[in-house]
């Protein structure tokens, strides 16, 4: 942005603030009445929100109890379970950005604080005035906290019980929240995407406690004037960014419009938000989806992320007799797809690119979710599009019963699973998107090789290209690093997303593509599969990027890989093109756990290494050099990496973030030389 433009922008927000200032302070409730469509009053309102007759959540209240009673015989303990969230969040407790239990108070609560660095914003500010303080605040902790997510189990509670206290619980947040953050005012409405997720989360919350004693009229009205501004507040301020790119956040906006839309057809302004939505989450399906169902922001957790919302787009929509096209359905089950082929052998997703654990809404085991557990969408998805591998993939998944039936119903069709035997998952390449997974049994890699993406914004694009995550034997070994922090550590953010925190090669001490800020990436690096082929005892990938290409003496990286099958072997070869002399360092990180570390016995592992390179790589062997080995053992499954090429091996610690907020230290080893192009390098990864 320009001096001059930044200057103009900030003028416009002064002026906005000013008018916004000046207008008539109406009250919420003379707002809404006003909203109201023609013959409708407070009174009818209140009854037909109650009773839900005017529009169709994801269940009734009939159907309410009848998920109750299944899940009490269906998930073992599930009853205790909720009711124990529950209990904990009316003491005070919740569960944010690494911190499985802090402890922030019972009624009043911190909305306008990152209380876990101490810093405040100022909850007279202007919305679009908020400031982001890098490296003092994290500005995600507000906007989760009032996302609301703790109270659809509050919710649960109330209906697993009967016990009117989790609705008073419920009732006293919502309250509080909204007499602390006066509409446009304050750090909660500075992201409309996060509004939009307390939109949902305040519906999901009313369909569970709507018959509570507690949920008085005068509550219920509270509550309807603020998803009023709520609904206002998005349709003003849908994000979309330079040259009309869409993100997750614009996503966002629109599913929280296309809830309000749907479920509150009584304001006048419902129609044009249902219409609005329903429209901009086509749209996003559209243009942030591949044809291969992967989502365009170069990270899983992501893609996760954004499926809850469109899956709940889809239901939702469905049930109030508003149908998205074949087209989008398509689309939805190949995203299904995705989750079911990358899912790993131990159940948990890869690490790829950004992480910070987001939800649209958490439907079982509040405290107790494993953000690296992807399969409970699994279960709503075979569900849902009648796929019953994806349903047989979710089996015992913490969360799959759960989710499905508040989405899905107790009985919704694709729910059972055949007795037919099924055929394991296999190598799969999902070739718009530069993600390819080799599997077979219980090993599993996934193999990053995908360029800068959301329309070129990179916003979160790690440089992992052709980095991989590795399972053996069902055990995880080789781990992408994750995600730490985004503004509360603007060194950490840079490290954890930079190439050397990677599985890949780091040329010079450059990375593969600059970033340009905390959410942008420059596309540096273009990427050009040359082949790609999985056979019954063999995978093998050849790609090259021209990250490199920009150095003062251009360098292209080519990686090879082959994963032989029936007794596993992994080779990866690098081959360096250009001119001149490079620093080369090739990272391998190590997944978290406690590990074994020794040297190999070298002669048995030269064989064992030249056998193995010499059946997969079919007389293309580069130069083996085994001056040393190193060998890995946790969880009872060992591997031993074999280092090719003229380089010095190393084992050193690295930082991993297996979630948001929360970091470890873990063994990482490097191979380091300096050589003149061209030259390859490399290693091979046997099981032990």
């Amino acid at each position: 942005m320009s001096t001059l433009s930044g200057l103009a922008r900030r003028i416009q927000t002064q002026i906005e603030r000013s008018q916004h200032a000046l207008r008539p302070r109406r009250s919420p409730i003379g707002a809404l009445t006003r909203a109201l469509r023609r013959g409708e009053d407070l009174a009818t309102l209140v009854d037909s929100v109650r009773s839900g007759r005017s529009s169709s959540f994801f269940f009734d209240g009939q159907e309410s109890a009848d998920i109750v009673n299944h899940l009490a015989h269906a998930v073992p303990g599930w009853k205790e379970l909720v009711l124990r969230d529950a209990d904990r969040i009316t003491a005070g407790f919740f569960r944010i950005l690494g911190e499985d239990a802090i402890e922030l108070g019972r009624l009043s609560l911190p909305w306008h604080e990152d209380f876990l660095s101490g810093y405040s914003w100022n909850p007279r500010a202007y919305y679009k005035q908020i400031d982001i303080p890098y490296n003092r605040a994290d500005i995600k902790v507000p906007w989760e906290l009032s996302r609301c997510q703790h109270l659809p189990t509050l919710g649960m509670a109330y209906l697993a019980s009967g016990e009117e206290r989790y609705a008073e619980t419920l009732v006293a947040h919502v309250d509080h929240w909204i007499a602390a953050n006066p509409l446009r005012y304050g750090v909660n409405w500075a992201c409309a995407m996060d509004v939009a997720i307390r939109a949902v989360n305040w519906l999901w919350a009313f369909q569970f406690v709507r018959e509570a004693t507690p949920v008085s009229d005068e509550f219920v009205l509270r509550l309807l004037g603020s998803l009023l501004a709520h609904g206002r507040h998005l349709a003003l301020n849908i994000e979309r960014y330079g040259g009309g790119v869409t993100t997750n956040h614009t996503l966002g906006d629109y599913t929280g419009l296309l809830y309000l839309g749907l479920l509150l057809p009584e304001l006048r302004e419902a129609e044009t938000w249902a219409a609005l939505g329903f429209e901009g989450v086509a749209e996003c399906m559209r243009t942030q989806v591949a044809s291969d169902g992967v989502d365009f922001e170069n990270s899983i957790a992501y893609h996760r992320f954004v499926l809850e919302m469109f899956v709940g787009s889809y239901i939702l929509a469905g049930r109030n007799n508003l149908a998205f096209s074949f087209s989008f359905r398509l689309s939805l089950e190949r995203m299904f797809e995705f989750v079911y082929r990358y899912s790993r052998p131990d159940g948990l997703a890869p690490l790829v690119g950004d992480s910070d654990d987001g939800r649209l809404q958490i439907l079982s085991q509040y405290f107790d979710w494993e953000p690296q557990d992807h399969r409970y969408l699994l279960g709503v998805g075979g569900a849902l599009l009648e796929r019953d591998d994806f349903t047989a993939a979710s089996l015992g998944a913490p969360g799959s019963a759960e989710e499905t039936a508040w989405l899905l119903g107790v009985n919704p069709r694709g729910n059972g699973v055949s007795s037919g035997e099924w055929q394991p998952r296999s190598s799969r390449a999902f070739t718009s998107s530069g993600r390819y997974v080799f599997r077979q049994g219980d090993d599993f890699a996934l193999v990053s090789a995908d360029e800068v993406g959301t329309g070129g914004l990179g916003n979160h694009k790690h440089n992992d290209i052709f980095s991989f995550e590795l399972v053996v034997g069902g055990v995880a070994m080789v781990t992408d690093p994750g995600s730490f922090s985004y503004t509360g550590d603007l060194i950490a953010r840079d490290a954890f997303r930079s190439t050397r925190a990677h599985n890949t090669v780091t040329v010079d001490g450059a990375e593969q593509n600059e970033p340009t800020g905390p959410f942008g990436m420059r596309t540096d690096a273009r990427v050009r599969v040359l082949s790609w082929r999985s056979e019954p005892r063999l995978d093998h990938l050849d790609a090259v990027h021209t990250g490199y290409e920009r150095l003062a003496e251009p360098v292209t990286h080519r990686r090879r890989i082959w994963f032989g099958k029936s007794e596993f072997a992994w080779l990866v070869v690098d081959t360096l093109t250009g001119r001149g002399q490079h620093e080369i360092e090739t990272g391998l990180h190590l997944a978290k756990g406690a590990y074994e570390i020794e040297i190999e016995d070298r002669r048995e592992l030269a064989l064992r290494a030249s056998a193995a390179i010499g059946c997969m790589t079919e007389a293309q062997t580069p130069i083996v050099n085994v001056d040393s080995a190193l060998g890995f053992r946790r969880s009872g499954i060992g591997i031993v990496v074999v280092p090719l090429g003229n380089v010095v091996v190393s084992v050193e610690t690295a930082w991993l973030a297996p979630r948001y907020g929360q970091r470890v230290l873990a063994p990482a080893v490097y191979l380091r030389g300096y050589l003149g192009c061209p030259a390859s390098t490399g290693y091979l990864i046997l099981k032990v």
